[in-house]
C-alpha cells in the first residue's frame, strides 16, 4: 500500500530525512539577527541541548516535544510551507479546510522533527566539530536570504543544506530547507499530489489527522496510510 507521503524511493528518502535532522539545528535566536548569524550561532546550542538531555530523550518523548516547541517551531513559517505543498490545491480548497491542512501538516512536521531529535542524536553530535557555513553565491531579494550549512561526513563526503528564509514582521523563518540540492517541501508537494488527487483536501487532512492522533506521545514520524 503507498504511504500518505511515498518519497519516491530509498536515495530520496533518506536525503529527505537528512534534511529534516539537519533542519534542527536552526533554535531560538533575536530577530534581528542576520539569518547566516542565526544559523551559525544556534547550531552550537542544538549540540549543547542534545548533550545536556540525550540520556532522557529516548525515555521521555514529551521532552522532546517541548525542546522543539521552545527551539526549532517558533522560526518554521508553517502557513507558508502548508500553501506551497498543497500547491494547486490550496488554490480550491475552502478557507476552513486551508486552516485545517495547516493545522494537520504542521503536527505532522513537529512529529517528523521530534523523531529526528531522538533517533539521530548520535549522528548529530557525531558531526558536531564537522559543520561549515561557506557564502552563498548571488544576491537575494529583499527580505529573502539563503543560509548554506555544508557538513563534513565519512570518506571525505561533503553534504550541502541550505536553508530558505524571508523575513515576516521584522523575523526571520524557515520556509523551506534543501540537501544537494533537493528541496524539502517540494518532495513533499510531489509526494502529496497524488494524494491530493485521489483523496481530495478533505481525505489528505483526514488521513493526516489519523496518523498524528496514531503517534500520540511517541516519536515515530513515518509518514500515515492512504485510504
Amino acid at each position: 500500500m503507498d504511504t500518505l507521503l511515498n518519497l519516491g524511493g530509498g536515495k530520496a528518502r533518506r536525503r529527505s530525512r537528512t534534511a529534516v535532522l539537519l533542519a534542527l539545528v536552526v533554535m531560538t535566536a533575536a530577530a534581528a539577527t542576520p539569518p547566516r548569524e542565526l544559523v551559525k550561532n544556534t547550531a552550537q546550542a542544538l549540540v549543547e541541548a542534545l548533550r545536556a538531555h540525550r540520556a532522557e530523550l529516548a525515555g521521555d518523548p514529551a521532552l522532546a516535544h517541548r525542546l522543539a516547541d521552545q527551539t526549532v517551531v517558533p522560526h518554521i513559517d508553517f502557513p507558508r510551507i502548508a500553501r506551497w505543498v498543497a500547491g494547486r490545491y490550496w488554490r480550491s480548497a475552502t478557507a476552513h479546510q486551508r486552516r485545517q491542512f495547516t493545522e494537520v501538516f504542521r503536527q505532522f512536521l513537529i512529529n517528523t522533527y521530534v523523531s529526528a531529535m531522538v533517533n539521530y542524536a548520535d549522528r548529530i553530535l557525531a558531526h558536531a566539530d564537522s559543520v561549515s557555513f561557506p557564502p552563498v553565491a548571488g544576491e537575494a531579494h529583499p527580505g529573502e536570504a539563503t543560509v548554506r550549512m555544508a557538513i563534513r561526513l565519512e570518506q571525505g563526503r561533503q553534504v550541502a543544506v541550505d536553508y530558505r528564509l524571508h523575513r515576516r514582521d521584522g523575523q526571520w523563518l524557515i520556509e523551506d530547507v534543501s540537501i544537494d540540492g533537493i528541496s524539502l517541501v517540494l518532495t513533499y508537494r510531489q509526494s502529496l499530489s497524488s494524494q491530493f488527487a485521489r483523496q481530495g483536501m478533505d481525505g489528505v487532512i483526514r488521513s493526516l489527522r489519523e496518523h498524528n492522533a496514531g503517534q500520540g506521545g511517541k516519536s515515530g514520524g513515518r509518514p500515515p496510510p492512504s485510504h
